[in-house]
């Protein structure tokens, strides 16, 4: 296991050792140095107990030992809503189950015939999905359960079939959208593989998702101006500015909508996104225009560690800017606009003003070029000048060496 080394929190930027006895205060300011990755400190009490930090703040405690010679990672809950004794306690108990040879990931991992989704769930969500998924992925698949799946909250697991799912995505897709049915349906299969539910009723051979056409929606220079237009007008600056930044740097709204200010160097015009958030686990460096930093350097001084904060929830920035993005496209007399449209017409504006494939990937982001070339269309003129280019470089050359050929060849 790969291991940051943690500081506390108000303290000395020397590392926390990685072994302590666990008390209230030294949990409370434990914090990942650089706030990079996530980290790992072991009590010094009790063996195999330890508590997970990650970049984002988030605390939870973990059983870490071997059993029947191979490792295993086993949660134990969120600090502080466990506590550092029930945490011991709990340790202990699967300390011995681990001496009795019992395969501890295996039996958590287990559910009964008879548990209801809300109970599997649950369960994903603590024991797995917390501790993993970015911020912005956990919203998200909270989000969805509550408004798609929470229907079958008290269904037990056991009486789900594939034509049950099949007519949940009917409904889901009659109310949300063909997407949104998708997406439910692929992350109720998610939670029951995490339990080992066979046959899973949400397989793709149980069920037929809907066909989904990638968008090639992208914003002319006339419904940009109206959209300018609209954004100026937004009386939440808030959400204003976060469309503005979605716009001019192509950047993931959920990127956007979490941009800390320890992130950005703008005396440098870069901002520099972890690793964390991004599935490849590679950090994105984005250079800023000058539009961009005006609007930042704006909204500094906010008194919150990120740029777009939100008056309310947990994750401490916007997470649905929805409602807002909603009265901007009304203003402006667009239709079917996503926020995330607003990277397509970042990156197509490039490729057709002479970027390359390659440097707009590489702005936005992708893990490999084949994610761009879906904008490979928009750079006919640009392709087309190229060869006109290379055939008359390559004409005019043997012209030339062609016309000093006669010239040899005539008798003087």
């Amino acid at each position: 296991m790969s291991v940051t080394k943690l500081r506390l929190a108000g303290e000395s930027k020397r590392p926390l050792s990685r072994r302590i006895v666990f008390t209230i205060d030294a949990l409370n300011r434990a914090a990942v140095q650089g706030g990079k990755g996530r980290s790992w400190i072991y009590d010094a009490k009790l063996p195999g107990l330890c508590l997970m930090v990650t970049a984002t703040g988030a605390k939870s405690f973990y059983l870490y030992r071997k059993v029947n010679g191979r490792p295993q990672q086993v949660r134990i809950g969120t600090y502080p809503a466990v506590s550092i004794e029930q945490a011991r306690k709990t340790a202990t108990q699967l300390n011995a189950k681990a001496n009795d040879g019992i395969d501890l990931q295996a039996e958590r991992r287990g559910i009964r015939q008879d548990a209801t989704l809300q109970e599997a769930w649950d369960r994903y969500l603590s024991d797995y999905a917390e501790g993993r998924l970015r911020p912005h992925s956990l919203v998200t698949d909270k989000s969805r359960f509550k408004t798609c799946l929470a229907v079958w909250a008290s269904r037990r697991i056991r009486s789900l079939r594939g034509d049950d799912v099949q007519r949940l995505m009917a409904d889901t897709a009659k109310e949300r959208g063909q997407v949104s049915a998708n997406r439910a349906v692929q992350l109720l299969r998610r939670v029951l593989a995490y339990h080992k539910v066979t046959p899973n009723p949400a397989a793709r051979g149980e069920v037929r998702f809907f066909h989904e056409e990638k968008r090639e929606r992208y914003l002319s220079g006339e419904e940009l101006v109206r959209l300018v237009d609209a954004i100026d007008s937004e009386p939440n600056t808030t959400i204003a500015d976060l469309v503005r930044v979605c716009l001019l740097t192509g950047q993931r709204r959920g990127n956007v909508a979490s941009m800390k200010w320890e992130e950005l160097d703008m005396s440098g015009a870069v901002w520099s996104i972890p690793g964390t958030k991004f599935k490849t686990g590679k950090p994105h460096a984005v250079p800023l225009a000058v539009p961009v930093l005006a609007v930042l350097k704006a909204r500094e001084g906010n008194k919150s560690d990120y740029v777009f904060p939100a008056r309310r929830g947990d994750a401490g920035h916007i997470t649905d800017p929805q409602i807002g993005w909603e009265r901007i496209l009304e203003r402006a007399k667009l239709k079917d606009v996503h926020l995330h449209d607003l990277r397509h017409t970042f990156a197509s504006w490039a490729i057709q003003n002479g970027a390359s494939l390659f440097a707009v990937g590489r702005t936005l982001g992708h893990a490999s070029q084949t994610s761009t070339a879906r904008y490979s269309h928009l750079a006919t003129d640009q392709l087309r000048a190229t060869v006109v280019t290379s055939t008359g470089a390559m004409q005019a050359a043997m012209d030339v060496i062609r016309s000093e050929a006669k010239a040899k060849a005539k008798p003087n």
